[in-house]
């Protein structure tokens, strides 16, 4: 399993330089934040190897490589049918009737940053081509784990009240303040727009915390625990919403808190995972 993981890994790497920009999730902005703050919270070893590994470049730089390339980065997966299937590497995660979130199943994103993880842990016997690419999914999939629309859910919830006219992931047409737009985009990228306007450092002020005790707590547990908090966190953000719902800002209110602790615990988490590879 772990020779087919860097097979995988090194052929997706071969495959990011030749192809063009595509959108992703959360928004850069908020995947920038995420990196930031982990930067900020390196360890000098850390920090040391990190750059090493990026060839000098940031966090930031990273943080929404997978976003940019997903469409082109197939990843293969043993289906529900037994047979292997191609597909785009996940950035989503599923959760049962039970809100459990399974860190074996391979065509969710807790799954493949998992892999990256084990890589990077046994540094000195993979390439570098293979090490940047696994510091690519860390990087990014950290931050897709704390996203409440990235959370497939076994009851449907989070396909709306319609559950005919969505695919699930709040992916339903809304009117959010008399625009139509829909539930992923909102927790993407629209509901942080309007709790915590302004540029990426706006952002990073807005959800960075100086409790180091607070952060060491937070910091504890590994990235299913991490998604499995998400989830039952976010359990509620598509309740009594579908096709056609008009929110605004009383639903900003409502979860502005969420927002900002999902975006908040990312980057301190991302910090905390780097600094426990790079001693």
């Amino acid at each position: 399993m772990q020779v087919m993981i860097r097979y995988r890994l090194l052929i997706l790497f071969l495959l990011l330089f030749t192809f063009p920009i595509m959108a992703g999730a959360w928004s850069s902005r908020e995947h920038n934040a995420i990196a930031i703050i982990a930067e900020r919270n390196l360890t000098p070893s850390a920090k040391a190897k990190v750059s090493e590994i990026l060839g000098g470049r940031s966090l930031m730089y990273y943080a929404n490589w997978l976003d940019t390339y997903r469409k082109q980065m197939p990843v293969w997966y043993v289906g529900d049918s037994g047979e292997l299937e191609k597909h785009s590497i996940p950035h989503i995660f599923y959760a049962d009737d039970d809100l459990k979130v399974s860190a074996d199943l391979q065509k969710g994103a807790v799954y493949h940053l998992d892999g990256a993880i084990r890589n990077l842990k046994n540094l000195e016997t993979i390439s570098d081509s293979l090490a940047l690419v696994s510091m690519q999914y860390v990087i990014h999939l950290v931050g897709d784990i704390h996203c409440p629309c990235h959370i497939k859910y076994a009851d449907r919830r989070d396909w709306g009240t319609d559950l005919s006219g969505s695919k699930g992931l709040g992916l339903f047409d809304l009117y959010f303040n008399g625009e139509l737009q829909n539930g992923h985009w909102l927790w993407d990228k629209g509901l942080q727009d309007s709790a915590f306007p302004g540029d990426v450092e706006a952002l990073v002020e807005a959800i960075s915390i100086d409790d180091k005790t607070y952060i060491r707590e937070i910091q504890n547990g590994n990235p299913i625990d991490w998604a499995q908090e998400c989830a039952i966190r976010s359990q509620h953000v598509w309740d009594g919403l579908g096709s056609g719902s008009a929110i605004g800002d009383g639903y900003v209110e409502k979860y502005k808190v969420l927002s900002q602790e999902m975006l908040m615990k990312a980057g301190y988490r991302l910090a905390a995972v780097l600094n426990f590879l790079f001693k």
